[in-house]
């Protein structure tokens, strides 16, 4: 999953962009499905598809779709907040997913229910227990 991240340079129509700001980006779109890779090496440096994708984005998300992100800007700001949604969507999808498991594999009585298990000898007992 991609986390959120800041920017050491503007992000856009410029040929002084920081090389790690590019990828970050890219990476961040294309989690989004708003950017997606190009198949030859020799387009792989080129950043217009990047920019296409940042200006769909500020188009979602009511900002002004100019394809520039700035360090500390608004669409930086609204990108790193629905990054870290996805995050958290995802981690509670584990857990919930681990929960399942957990249920999944949990000793069942002949009845097809959920059996209880006491704890084995030297075993300490959680307070679900008693």
């Amino acid at each position: 999953m991609v986390k959120p991240f800041k920017l050491a340079w503007p992000v856009g129509h410029s040929d002084s962009m920081n090389k790690e700001d590019i990828e970050n980006t890219k990476r961040a779109l294309e989690a989004l499905g708003l950017y997606e890779p190009p198949q030859l090496f020799t387009e792989r440096f080129s950043t217009e598809p990047m920019i296409q994708g940042l200006k769909k984005f500020q188009r979602q998300e009511g900002l002004a779709p100019d394809g520039v992100m700035n360090p500390d800007g608004p669409t930086l700001r609204k990108l790193n907040a629905v990054l870290n949604s996805l995050e958290q969507s995802k981690q509670v999808d584990q857990r919930s997913d681990n929960l399942s498991h957990a249920v999944n594999v949990a000793p069942k009585s002949e009845s097809g229910d959920i059996a209880l298990v006491e704890p084995a000898e030297g075993e300490h007992k959680t307070p679900l227990d008693q």
